[in-house]
């Protein structure tokens, strides 16, 4: 009994579409977690007055998807009140992507008010009068980017495991 089911499971793995599959997950979560160790470039970690466990917060993918599930919350409450937003929401295929972009212009939006509130976290705990960040765009233009560019990616991600991954 237990060797047929290991069996049955075995077999799932020579379908070259289940592989694939499995390999696209798989990559997903590698990239999470080599994101989850990204730290923001040129800030100095030494000069953050918080305990060491919240020096993991201040990685690539620290937001997570967050802003894109509350984006999507909130788009979706507006075309509740909203007729044009309704109707790209109910319409045809390209109506649907046309809405997916409001969702998505959603979630940058509040993730670049999540980034810009970490980077004034960032400062007000900074240690010393010297800058916290060495880049040449300040910190608080530098975390927007960072972080919002790891939340659209780690959003990227998700629709690709959807698609393409196993669910």
């Amino acid at each position: 009994m237990i060797s047929g089911s290991i069996s049955r499971l075995l077999s799932l793995f020579k379908s070259p579409d289940t592989l694939k599959r499995l390999l696209i997950t798989l990559g997903a979560i590698a990239i999470y977690r080599i994101g989850l160790q990204i730290p923001i470039p040129g800030i100095n970690i030494d000069l953050i007055a918080l305990p060491e466990r919240f020096h993991g917060t201040f990685t690539l993918f620290s937001l997570g998807i967050g802003s894109y599930l509350n984006g999507s919350v909130v788009v979706l409450l507006l075309s509740a009140v909203i007729s044009p937003l309704r109707r790209l929401r109910d319409g045809s295929p390209k109506d649907n992507r046309r809405f997916d972009l409001f969702i998505y212009l959603a979630a940058v939006l509040l993730s670049i008010q999540q980034a810009r509130g970490l980077a004034i976290l960032l400062e007000s705990t900074s240690r010393d009068v010297q800058p916290l960040a060495s880049t040449p765009l300040g910190l608080e233009l530098s975390c927007v980017l960072f972080f919002t560019a790891g939340t659209m990616l780690l959003v990227w991600m998700a629709n690709v495991v959807t698609e393409k991954g196993i669910l």
